[in-house]
């Protein structure tokens, strides 16, 4: 008898609550419960940003990736091309360093990035090195020429560089460091492009915009 008693009780209780939780009052001696009483349940934990720590994942990531996204490099060494530059097409994403900066190394078997169809990429905290300019045609030559080691930026694309990012030790007959045309840009932001050479014009970094 008493256990039933208690729980006439408890659903009485709780019938009470939720007439309070409808009206904005308890009748009675019941009291409203403080606001501090209330608790909210946990939030989910966010997952974990991908980082990335070779040039496998880089080139992969980079070819999945979508608009306004952000890569991290956590790799204490620098990461190795295979030969092939990174392409970014027609995406705005930001590449930034863990917490150092990282090496992105092309290791003179081409040029390090190629940003075109209206790209907007930020680099943070990353070293473009040792990439060297590809044969490419542009408006004012007569025929192919090599150019962009670090960077080739084309058709209404930006690159900027921010946080302490360099290009440094590329090559190339024009535009060593980066080379600009179709409307596009390059934004150095405490950054540098250093010990870039020519064999033409431009050590550290030409442009065509025709």
């Amino acid at each position: 008898m008493t256990a039933a008693t208690h729980g006439t009780s408890r659903r009485l209780s709780c019938s009470l609550w939720l007439l309070a939780a409808c009206t904005g009052h308890l009748a009675g001696s019941l009291a409203s419960p403080a606001r501090n009483d209330i608790v909210s349940p946990p939030s989910l934990p966010q997952a974990p940003m991908a980082c990335i720590a070779s040039s496998e994942e880089l080139y992969a990531r980079i070819n999945i990736s979508t608009h306004d996204e952000e890569l991290v490099i956590c790799s204490s060494f620098p990461i190795v091309l295979n030969g092939r530059p990174l392409i970014f097409s027609g995406i705005n994403l930001t590449l930034v360093a863990e917490s150092h900066n990282s090496t992105i190394d092309a290791s003179g078997l081409s040029r390090v990035m190629c940003v075109m169809a209206n790209a907007h990429v930020r680099l943070e905290r990353i070293r473009l090195q040792a990439g060297t300019g590809t044969e490419h045609t542009f408006a004012t030559a007569r025929a192919s020429r090599s150019v962009g080691g670090g960077l080739l930026i084309s058709g209404s694309s930006s690159v900027e560089l921010s946080h302490g990012s360099s290009i440094t030790r590329c090559t190339a007959e024009y535009g060593a460091g980066a080379w600009c045309e179709s409307n596009s840009q390059l934004i150095l932001i405490d950054s540098s492009v250093t010990d870039c050479v020519a064999t033409r014009r431009g050590g550290a970094a030409g442009s065509v915009q025709a």
